[in-house]
């Protein structure tokens, strides 16, 4: 397995030394893979896991992104639920990552899926679990059942449920019921619909379906690079801002966020003061990163097409959508790295938060504020 390591971690020897003998480095799996074929990543705390054969059985914890290629797919077991047997089929170019906490006795678990298509089959949750998962546009509901959530190249979004029922609401919160012989549809700027099919010929309706979404993607190609390489230029360098002052907390959010430090390193007093001295660096990414995330993996999406052929155009006078993709191949590497080591750093102000005595306050992925809406074209 090949390593690639963005940032080194601070790492105090006392410190180091007393939370290994405590066990407090320690933290809970949400999910542990299963199957692999083909080109599956992961990211992790700023580094590139490239995952192969060999790597089954490896657990995957919060705030973990599992990228897939175009001959991936990768099966996950999600460990973390009370009843076991709940999977997930990560099909090609894929790229989700789990967001779960637990206030109270209840656990929220969210999946996050930024491209592509899983499946799930989920079995019954206890009384006070949850599941969800969320896309740019629509956010599915689970109780228990078995479902396919795929997003199409234009953002359009379908659950077809083949067991079970799947409650999906979008964005102006319309709500409608996925269930066998009913598929869900979401399109960009429509609320969502429901679309009666055969039972059984949920699969048929999906290939149809998709074929039908990425050729109205193709005839507008030009008009998505358009935008969103406008949006994407637009918004890296609030996200490089937001980056550059939150990596200079750093040591403050490891020393004091690893998993049970709050009992190694001091009172919730002590944990109340840190959480205040990070919070402006912290809800600063907030307001950035959800849209810049969703953003980023659309775009990786175009450069795919681009590479085909499709979406070729001049973007400004002499500024192509060649040199665009070409600009974007170059750095987006690095900036994977330097998103999954936010998410890192989120899950460390995540655990502050928790022994400072605060409640759950939702997703620190949720957009806030205006930069968390979608772009319109």
């Amino acid at each position: 397995m090949k390593k690639m390591l963005l940032v080194p971690k601070l790492v105090m020897v006392l410190l180091f030394s007393l939370l290994i003998l405590t066990g407090v480095f320690a933290q809970e799996a949400v999910g542990r893979i299963v199957y692999i074929e083909g080109i599956v990543d992961l990211h992790r705390e700023g580094e590139l896991l490239e995952l192969f054969d060999s790597d089954v059985g490896m657990d995957i914890y919060n705030f973990d992104l599992v990228e897939t290629g175009g001959d991936g797919l990768v099966e996950i077991e999600m460990v973390n639920l009370t009843n076991q047997g709940s999977m997930i089929r990560v099909r090609e170019n894929t790229a989700f990552y789990f967001d779960s906490s637990s206030l109270g006795g209840a656990s929220q678990n969210n999946l996050t899926m930024l491209s592509g298509s899983v499946q799930l089959k989920i079995q019954k949750l206890a009384g006070k679990e949850n599941m969800a998962v969320s896309t740019e546009s629509a956010v599915m509901g689970v109780r228990g059942t078995e479902f396919t959530v795929t997003e199409a190249p234009e953002a359009s979004v379908l659950v077809a449920c083949t067991a079970g029922a799947v409650e999906c609401a979008d964005d102006e919160n319309n709500k409608l019921t996925a269930s066998a012989g009913r598929i869900v549809e979401k399109r960009p700027d429509e609320p969502v619909k429901g679309i009666a099919v055969d039972p059984g010929d949920e699969e048929l309706y999906l290939q149809f379906w998709w074929n039908q979404r990425e050729e109205v993607f193709k005839a507008g190609a030009v008009t998505f690079v358009k935008g969103y390489s406008h949006r994407y230029n637009q918004m890296l360098p609030l996200f490089e801002e937001a980056y550059r002052n939150l990596y200079a907390i750093r040591d403050v959010l490891e020393t004091h966020g690893n998993e049970g430090a709050s009992e190694a390193l001091g009172a919730t007093g002590t944990m109340v003061q840190v959480k205040s001295e990070v919070s402006d660096e912290i809800f600063a990414m907030r307001s950035v990163f959800p849209a810049f995330e969703e953003i980023f993996y659309t775009v990786q999406l175009l450069e795919r097409y681009h590479c085909q052929g499709i979406g070729v155009t001049e973007i400004e006078r002499k500024y192509s959508s060649s040199d665009f993709f070409q600009e974007f191949a170059a750095e987006k590497e690095t900036l994977k790295q330097k998103m999954s080591y936010v998410r890192y750093l989120f899950r460390m102000y995540t655990n502050i938060s928790k022994a400072a005595g605060g409640g759950y306050e939702g997703s620190l992925f949720d957009s806030v504020g205006p930069l968390g809406t979608p772009p319109s074209f």
